[in-house]
């Protein structure tokens, strides 16, 4: 759909065995003209990502799920009888740096709004990224 205007780069999928993660991710960044952040639920990854695009000045487009929570599973690992429900993400509190940047509402069940709403995200933000190019309405 997007490709024959921009090459999309998925991490982990990107990455290479063998080599420093941190490194690639880093790479990657650098070489981007913008991100997409998906907050499909909050993991320490995700927000350290979100840190490296902020800190290299690159535009992004921030997705929250309609329906997402924090991982607290992934942050407290095999603790033994761990019966916490998982709370809402609520950007302001859990990822409270960036109160002062708009979201916007995703489902990653709904594939042809998701596809319309990053076409439009992208359009929004064409005179911050470096190189846009005009992309026509996606069809699905």
């Amino acid at each position: 759909m997007f490709r024959p205007y921009f090459e999309v780069k998925i991490t982990p999928s990107a990455l290479v065995s063998g080599a420093s993660q941190l490194e690639q991710i880093a790479k990657l960044i650098d070489g981007c003209a913008f991100a997409i952040v998906a907050l499909d639920g909050i993991r320490p990854n995700v927000i350290f990502e979100y840190g490296i695009i902020y800190g290299k000045g690159k535009p992004v487009i921030l997705l929250k799920e309609e329906n997402a929570t924090v991982d607290i599973f992934g942050y407290f690992g095999d603790a033994v009888g761990l019966t916490v429900a998982a709370p809402s993400i609520d950007v302001d509190k859990q990822f409270s740096d960036v109160t002062d940047q708009n979201h916007a509402p995703w489902n990653r069940f709904a594939f042809g709004k998701t596809v319309r709403l990053v076409w439009e995200e992208y359009r929004r933000k064409k005179d911050t990224i470096p190189g846009y190019v005009e992309i026509p309405e996606p069809r699905m």
